[in-house]
C-alpha cells in the first residue's frame, strides 16, 4: 500500500458501519477517489475535519491495489466553503457538477476532465462562476 497526500473536495458521504465514514473525495491529482475513514463517528476529534460536503480537506490516504476504496488515516480541513452550503444556487450547481461528473465516470486512473476545466471552488463561492454555466446551460 502506497501512502499517499493530495488536496481534496467532499462530493459524497455515506454512513458505513456503526462508526465508520465512507466518503468520495474529488483531487486534481488522482480524480475521484472514495476512502473510507475509521472511526469518525464514534470519535470525531480523531479527525481534524468535519468531512461537510464541498469541503476542501488534505487527507493521507493509503492506496489499496485489490479494492476502490482506499483507508484514509488524516483528513485536515483547508476550507470550508461555507458560502457555497449557505447559497441555494451555489449548492445546486456543485451538485449538478458532481453528478456530470460522476456520469462521465472519471476516476483515478482515467481523468476526462480537471477541477480546471470545470470551474474553481473558489470562484463558486465568490459568484464569478455562472450556476448556469456549471450546470451546462446556454446563456
Amino acid at each position: 500500500m502506497a501512502i499517499l497526500r493530495t488536496d481534496a473536495l467532499v462530493i459524497k458521504r455515506f454512513d458505513l458501519r456503526e462508526t465508520s465514514l465512507l466518503v468520495n473525495f474529488y483531487s486534481r491529482e488522482y480524480g475521484k477517489l472514495t476512502g473510507e475513514l475509521k472511526g469518525i463517528r464514534a470519535e470525531p476529534s480523531k479527525f481534524a475535519s468535519p468531512v461537510e460536503l464541498f469541503s476542501l480537506n488534505e487527507i493521507i490516504f493509503y492506496q489499496r491495489r485489490n479494492s476502490p476504496v482506499h483507508l484514509v488515516s488524516q483528513c485536515d480541513l483547508k476550507d470550508g466553503f461555507s458560502p457555497i452550503r449557505q447559497n441555494l444556487d451555489r449548492i445546486t450547481a456543485a451538485a449538478d457538477r458532481h453528478r456530470r461528473r460522476e456520469l462521465l465516470g472519471e476516476t483515478a486512473d482515467g481523468i476526462p476532465g480537471s477541477v480546471a476545466a470545470h470551474g474553481n471552488p473558489r470562484d463558486i463561492e465568490a459568484g464569478r462562476v455562472d450556476a448556469r454555466i456549471l450546470a451546462g446551460k446556454r446563456i
